[in-house]
């Protein structure tokens, strides 16, 4: 009987949601698991060693596709005491082949990513589960570790503050827990790394992406950036700073929809008077405009509390998706130095560019992705068109029962702010649990003071509290608890109700501002009415919001002139204001999704660079000798070093000839010289130089350590080149939009221009390495 109600139950679930083909394989693993059933704890780790052994005896994952899900399956239900639902087993499925499965908040995900988590990692080639920050990739690890040792497999968890060595051990392991910034930095570091011991990434073969559209949207218009410092004057910021705060509204014209902040006539007459200037603009005064620029943005678009906190003595970043903090990352372009100098911080050094990379470049790099979400959707020919990947929904387990009240939109803040006190009063009555979503600690500070003049008892979740973060999200569901948080109580957050909460109506989630993106105002609805539990969300919104001043274009404009005078207490009925929330969010993620698409067009073209470098680079770490190498470098280091010296008629000037060979510790006598008839000879013999001082070196060091001190220059001369080429190409890109005005298409031209860049670096290359070598016991 239980068996005929759960494919009586399949029946809909295909039937509704058009993914027939699904449908034999589910039924084969439900199938099995009665067998699993039976079987003795041992008996696990035995046929997980038998499968992994089919695997190198040539057969395919999909021969084992089936046991595996179905033992797996088993294995969570003996360790966790839950046993995947068939509508997670089809996620399971769904992820395997590579696509996005969005399936709604609390459907379980984490559960189903261990079923492809372990059959792809029975290879050993490992898998990720990338998740969207510390805390649930630890939370995670720790519990589906357990299963995962359970049924054999090893478990890892990559977190920033880690060592190298802790690193290494955590990939080393079948499948690895981390955050796509942590998997994507340590990429980036080993192809900066001068040693293979320090490096720890070794493989990336398949990654499963929680909430993929916050990590592989979202996030994707911000690439990864490793850098080094670079010595300035702290007060420079600080003088830069000073004149900032010295001018009027009226020296500076600002546009918050596009984040432009520039200077007027009268606000660049007074930093040439300020600077002791004649002309602002003339090149000699280039950092001077960039101080300029970066203490205005600082000052003008950049808000503490919303952009950034101060968190003992130093500026930390608040990420705007996930409302956290993260102490590890800065502003570029010396954009956080100006912070410092505007919050009265220790001013640190401005960082240069050492290595970078898009979120989308370096999954590309896996053999196979998969990711799961709520809310994929809205942007899944982005998926498709970016990643190659479909989404396919997920039904729910059981139907969803929470109650998406209307949006309720006042015309004043206050008045907002009044009407949600009012609304967690009356929850409070029934014992009825409230989760307050913000859009930033400042508006999360703002609403605690509000409820504190109410005499409401409450917690508040965000960026200065993150420590305190497990603590309140387990109180979060309990009768009569109100708890205030920024995004941080958003994707990826279980509240667990309670006992008699869902009597009094379960959870009760207030948003009190729209996001840019409705896919994270989704996500927080999504905190109430999980795996079929009662709940209740909704919006208080004013005409005083951000997101309709800003983005509300002409129709919000009419909007707020149509209710002046409106009473502020009474909300505003009618579908206009709902519309104009709606084609605000539009806007912005249309301008998200074109800004994306931009940073990958140019991202592309840098990417192709940046693999034959690493390539080359990594080559030269595994290779057991450079001897071959170091020869091809001399002969074109010949060949550049003559045409340098060749006049118009073919012959070389002799006297330059010598004096730039001094530079690469050659010497070789007029006499000799003009005894070489053609250039061909004079290669020969520039080349025999060459190799004459490369044999001294290995008669001198011995061919191990001269081989060592080889592979070390031609790093350092690799890694100084690209840093300085990943410079060129962004002060390139910078200006490259204005091509457009010439009619010509700015890819194309960044295109052909970061080429001819990349072609000078790599002759820098060879003539700075061969310069260097020649000098190797000066080096």
């Amino acid at each position: 009987m239980i068996i005929f109600m759960r494919y009586e139950k399949i029946d809909a679930i295909f039937n509704q949601f058009h993914i027939s083909h699904y449908r034999s394989q589910v039924e084969q693993i439900l199938d099995l698991e009665s067998i699993y059933h039976k079987l003795a704890n041992p008996e696990f780790l035995t046929i997980t060693a038998a499968l992994k052994q089919k695997l190198r005896d040539g057969a395919a994952e999909e021969d084992i596709k089936i046991h595996a899900f179905a033992l797996i399956r088993e294995a969570a239900c003996r360790v966790l005491g839950m046993r995947p639902f068939p509508v997670q087993v089809l996620g399971g499925l769904v992820l395997n082949d590579g696509c996005v499965a969005e399936m709604k908040t609390g459907e379980g995900k984490t559960l189903v990513a261990i079923m492809p988590a372990y059959l792809n990692a029975l290879s050993g080639k490992g898998v990720f589960v990338v998740t969207v920050n510390d805390y649930l990739a630890k939370r995670d690890a720790e519990q589906m570790g357990r299963v995962f040792a359970f049924a054999g497999l090893t478990t890892g968890l990559v977190t920033s503050g880690m060592s190298t060595a802790e690193r290494k051990a955590a990939y080393q392991c079948d499948i690895t827990y981390g955050t796509s910034s942590e998997f994507g930095f340590d990429y980036l570091r080993d192809n900066i790394a001068a040693d293979l011991d320090d490096q720890v990434q070794p493989r990336r073969h398949f990654a499963i992406i929680d909430e993929a559209d916050s990590i592989l949207i979202d996030e994707a218009r911000t690439p990864l950036i490793i850098s080094g410092d670079q010595t300035r004057d702290a007060g420079e910021y600080e003088r830069a700073d000073r004149f900032i705060k010295s001018l009027t509204p009226a020296d500076y014209e600002k546009e918050e929809k596009e984040k432009v902040i520039t200077l007027t006539e009268s606000g660049i007459a007074k930093a040439e008077a300020f600077y002791h200037l004649d002309n602002l603009a003339a090149a000699e005064n280039t950092t001077v405009v960039h101080d300029i620029e970066k203490a205005l943005y600082a000052n003008g678009m950049m808000d503490n509390g919303v952009d950034y906190i101060v968190q003992d003595g130093k500026v930390v970043i608040v990420d705007q998706y996930t409302g956290r903090v993260m102490p590890s990352r800065q502003f570029s372009d010396g954009l956080h130095q100006a912070i410092e100098a505007k919050e009265g911080v220790t001013i640190n050094s401005e960082t240069k560019t050492l290595a970078t990379i898009t979120i989308q470049n370096y999954f590309r790099h896996f053999d196979k992705i998969a990711g799961m979400t709520g809310t994929a959707q809205t942007v899944a020919d982005e998926f498709r068109t970016v990643y190659h990947m479909d989404v396919v929904s997920i039904p729910t387990n059981v139907p969803v029962q929470r109650v998406d009240k209307p949006d309720q939109i006042y015309t004043t803040e206050s008045a907002k702010l009044r009407a949600v006190t009012a609304h967690v009063k009356a929850c409070l009555k029934k014992g009825q649990p409230v989760l307050i979503g913000t859009a930033s600690v400042n508006a999360s500070e703002k609403l605690s003071a509000a409820l504190t003049r109410a005499g409401i008892p409450h917690t508040v979740l965000n960026a200065k509290h993150l420590e305190q973060e497990a603590a309140i999200i387990a109180k979060a569901g309990q009768r009569g608890a109100v708890t205030i948080s920024t995004n941080m109580a958003g994707r990826g957050t279980d509240i667990k109700l309670g006992p008699g909460v869902r009597e009094a109506g379960g959870l009760c989630v207030i948003g009190t501002e729209r996001h840019e993106s409705e896919r994270v105002d989704n996500q927080l609805r999504g905190r109430a009415g999980r795996q079929g539990d009662p709940g209740v969300s909704q919006f208080y919104l004013s005409l005083e919001d951000n997101l309709l001043k800003i983005f509300g274009g002409p129709r919000a404009e009419k909007l707020i002139a149509k209710y002046v005078g409106y009473p502020k207490d009474k909300p505003i009925v009618g579908g206009a204001a709902e519309r104009a929330v709606k084609a605000a969010q539009d806007l912005i993620e249309a301008k998200n999704a074109d800004q994306r698409k931009n940073v990958l067009k140019y991202d592309d073209i840098i990417s192709r660079q940046r693999d034959l470098i690493y390539k080359e680079r990594q080559a030269v770490l595994e290779s057991g000798s450079l001897a071959g190498q170091i020869d091809a470098m001399a002969d074109d280091a010949a060949d550049a070093i003559i045409d340098e010296c060749v006049t118009d008629d073919y012959k070389v000037d002799t006297q330059q000839f010598i004096q730039k060979l001094k530079a690469y510790n050659i010497a070789i006598p007029q006499n000799e010289l003009v005894q070489i008839r053609d250039l061909d000879t004079l290669k020969q013999a520039l080349v025999a130089k060459f190799k004459a001082l490369h044999a001294d070196h290995v008669a001198e060091f011995g061919e191990t350590l001269a081989n060592n001190m080889e592979r070390l220059v031609l790093l350092r001369q690799v890694d100084a080149a690209w840093i300085d080429h990943l410079t060129a190409t962004s002060q390139l890109r910078q200006g490259i939009g204005l091509r457009a005005y010439g009619q010509n298409d700015p890819v194309v031209e960044y295109s052909r221009e970061s080429g001819e860049l990349f072609d000078a670096m790599n002759r820098r290359i060879v003539l700075e390495t061969v310069k260097a070598l020649a000098n190797l016991t000066n080096y």
